[in-house]
Formats: C-alpha cells, structure tokens, sequence
C-alpha cells in the first residue's frame, strides 16, 4: 500500500480518492494513471504504479479539479488545452514540492 489520502480538499470542495483493484483497472483499460470526475467529487488513481507516478497523478487530477472550479473547463479555448497545460505542469509543480521542502512549508503556512 502507498499510504494514498482517502480525500483531498481542492477549491474549497473535497474530493475523494479511490485507489483500489476496480479502480486501477478502470484506468489501466482507459490507459490514463487517473481520472478525475468533477460533478461526483471523486478522483481515481491507479495504485498499480510506482509511488512517485501515483504522487504525480494525484497532483495531475487535482489540477483538473482545479481547472474545473474555476471555471476553465467551460471556456473554449482553455478546456480544448485542458489535458496538455495540466500535462505539462503537473510533473515539474510536483517535483518543485518534493524537492523544496522548505518552499512547501511556508506555503503550508508552517
């Protein structure tokens, strides 16, 4: 087990995680790490990966969520783009996280 949250709180609305067998095969045969459903308040993540990749996914499918609640998702341009800005981003936005520990606590207010 990758020790993955069962809910993560995005814009104000929480957002359940569900990780588990059916999970990680319902993104394994849609061939994405995860998927993220906005009217349902829920976020699947193939656990079936290495925890760096799930870690990545989880910050990827919040940045949809993210997307969503500010309303991208239904301005044109923007929601064709959705996929591949988040794409982009999510990887190097993880990254700066994890390797700045310090950076991570002041956002966290610590």
């Amino acid at each position: 087990m990758n020790n993955i949250p069962a809910y993560v709180k995005v814009g104000g609305r929480t957002y359940t995680i569900h990780s588990d067998l059916d999970t990680s095969r319902l993104t394994s045969d849609d061939g994405s790490r995860g998927m993220t459903f906005t009217e349902r308040l829920r976020i699947h993540i193939n656990s079936d990966m290495p925890v760096e990749l799930i870690r990545e996914t989880l910050l990827h499918e919040c940045m949809h969520a993210a997307w969503d609640i500010v309303g991208l998702s239904r301005s044109g341009d923007a929601a064709e783009h959705e996929e591949q800005v988040i794409k982009a981003l999510a990887p190097t936005l993880a990254a700066m996280l994890r390797e700045n520990p310090e950076v991570n606590a002041f956002l966290r207010g610590e």
